[in-house]
């Protein structure tokens, strides 16, 4: 029928965009022409809307409950997506839910970790404290010292919650204004060093 066929060309037009809005387009797309599986296959072969379309998927079925199918995607999505690309660790959050709903430590080790990879956040490197977990703790500062995306105080302040505090006393030391309480690197590693 000509709807479909439309629908289907849409689609086909659709894959080869780059825009969130073509992402939206094309969701609403794989939902007319098949169901949320068709979603999911289609997030595998696209290049440069998977993000949105595995962010739909996870999220469609993390409501649904249907923890399982939201983390196995999310587990495609984490290693086909950049990991520097912010929507990884979106999908990431809805997958370490849906892991604390089934009570998955292991994935829930797995999906903050990932998360704090794509976008380190303080609220992220709780989760990786929470895990208690040492190597996760040793894979994140690992990755926060080749992370180009930080600027060069927040590597330094990552890397001394993670534990590796010298760089970032050095850098304090190089220094020489009074503390006061202005958003720098001292003033910030100062009084963390303090609760020690």
């Amino acid at each position: 029928d000509n709807e479909n066929e439309f629908i289907q060309n849409w689609y086909n037009f659709l894959l080869n965009k780059t825009e969130k809005r073509a992402a939206e387009l094309l969701i609403d797309a794989c939902i007319y022409l098949k169901d949320e599986d068709y979603l999911l296959e289609t997030a595998q072969k696209s290049k440069d809307l998977s993000g949105y379309l595995y962010q739909e998927y996870c999220n469609r079925k993390y409501s649904n409950k249907e923890y399982l199918q939201s983390i196995e995607a999310a587990k495609k999505a984490i290693k086909q997506i950049d990991k520097k690309e912010k929507i990884r660790s979106i999908i990431c959050d809805t997958a370490y839910q849906a892991a604390a709903i089934l009570h998955d430590d292991k994935d829930m080790k797995y999906f903050s970790l990932e998360a704090f990879i794509s976008e380190p956040t303080g609220y992220r490197l709780m989760q990786l404290y929470q895990s208690s977990d040492t190597s996760i703790l040793e894979t994140a500062l690992s990755e926060i010292k080749t992370n180009n995306n930080l600027s060069k105080d927040d590597q330094l302040l990552y890397m001394f919650m993670l534990k590796e505090i010298d760089p970032a006393l050095e850098k304090c030391k190089e220094d020489h204004h009074y503390l006061g309480w202005r958003n720098n690197l001292k003033g910030i590693i100062l009084p963390l060093l303090l609760l020690l």
